[in-house]
């Protein structure tokens, strides 16, 4: 599907990125004890997202340290950097909305720039990038995960690498975060920021016949919403709260008719209803499908829709509440009104961890052949933050415990 050359204005405060990637550099080793209270790990687990992972405002999954790594938070795995980025806004705002710290604001909003740098590094407006780093050359972890055929050369950034092929997981995390800190977090003129960005990314999506476009115009690898082929029912569920964000944040009409297309002719409001299969094991898809459907049902006014995406929501439940994982209860007593957080979910809840420093090897080639690279990493903590700032927000996770 062929989309349209767009020039990309410049949209980010490079100076205030520069500064901040700077200020964090790659030596944070803090980590906290599993008997200390959860306000006290949610801290020292977000110093070492800012220490660790900060990569001008872009948060990086997992990364590799020296020697095989950089002193600055370049080298691991890029692959889900949008992801995370977006739930990490997505955390500095339930954070936010919580304390009003001016510190946290300036946070989410250095955030912001990063993902304005997505989408700047592309060289195309309304392109988003999975991730990105400033090279002076190709680095190995190109070559140790996901596709190294996804990453180029930015024609609009000298001097940087970008990872494309953004899937529809990415996009919508990344959308969800924008939105919340739209609602929570964001100040009037970086409210204006956030929705041109929302409205450039989806306008390009609904351009495109609901597909994310790389800059050669071909649809992503992961990112078709089309109606006119097949997806799954996920997919529907994700691309209607992708909608309903932009219309929220912008008002334009394009986007409510884009809704009722898909609702009336392609029937993605019943689709949706089936996006989570309570059998199946695969879990990947059940984080931005929470987020998507806390977009929906605090934002639909329709009650035949809302009462779809409840429907949604119990098939989910039935799959969360066997896995026990915290996030998901307390984004279903939110949103359904029942209270299923009980005394083996607080103990769930008490005991949420971030993770532990590791070691690993990854497996490479070379013109002398195969290479074997060892090194210690960091997964980020991100989900930890997200999920205490969301229990702190919605009153499910006490300020003490």
């Amino acid at each position: 599907m062929g989309c349209k050359q767009r020039g990309i204005r410049t949209l980010v405060c490079v100076a205030a990125i520069v500064a901040a990637s700077a200020a964090w550099a790659q030596t944070v080793n803090d980590f906290p004890k599993r008997e200390d209270p959860l306000s006290v790990r949610a801290d020292l687990f977000d110093k070492l997202v800012r220490g660790n992972h900060w990569n001008e405002g872009v948060i990086l999954p997992m990364v590799i340290f020296p020697p095989a790594g950089n002193t600055l938070p370049t080298v691991g795995r890029h692959e889900n950097a949008a992801l995370h980025t977006g739930l990490y806004l997505a955390a500095l705002s339930l954070q936010y909305a919580v304390t009003k710290s001016p510190e946290i604001r300036v946070l989410a909003d250095q955030v912001m720039d990063g993902i304005l740098k997505l989408e700047t590094v592309t060289g195309q407006e309304g392109c988003v990038a999975r991730s990105f780093y400033k090279a002076d050359g190709v680095k190995w972890h190109e070559q140790a995960f996901f596709l190294p055929s996804a990453w180029h050369d930015s024609s609009s950034m000298e001097g940087y690498r970008w990872l494309g092929m953004l899937g529809a997981d990415q996009f919508t995390t990344l959308v969800a975060g924008v939105g919340t800190y739209f609602e929570l977090c964001a100040d009037d003129v970086h409210r204006k920021t956030a929705a041109a960005f929302v409205d450039r990314a989806m306008g390009r999506c609904v351009e495109d016949n609901m597909c994310i476009a790389e800059t050669n115009g071909k649809t992503s690898l992961y990112g078709s919403f089309c109606p006119d082929l097949p997806h799954e029912p996920l997919k529907s569920l994700l691309l209607l709260s992708n909608l309903k964000t932009a219309l929220k944040l912008t008002g334009k009409v394009a986007y409510q008719a884009a809704c009722t297309r898909l609702i009336v002719h392609y029937h993605y409001d019943d689709e949706a209803i089936l996006a989570r299969d309570s059998a199946a094991k695969d879990t990947s898809g059940d984080l931005p499908a929470a987020l998507a459907l806390q977009t929906l049902m605090r934002n639909e006014d329709n009650p035949i829709l809302l009462q779809k995406d409840r429907e949604s929501l119990n098939r989910y439940w039935c799959a969360w509440k066997q896995g026990g994982d915290p996030l998901f209860a307390m984004a279903y007593q939110a949103l359904s009104g029942e209270k299923v957080i009980d005394d083996a979910a607080i103990n769930a809840i008490k005991a949420l961890w971030g993770g532990d420093r590791q070691h690993g090897s990854w497996n490479t080639s070379s013109p002398d052949g195969p290479k074997t690279t060892e090194a210690d990493y960091d997964d980020s903590p991100v989900r930890f933050l997200y999920t205490y700032w969301l229990g702190r927000q919605t009153g499910v996770i006490a300020a003490e415990w």
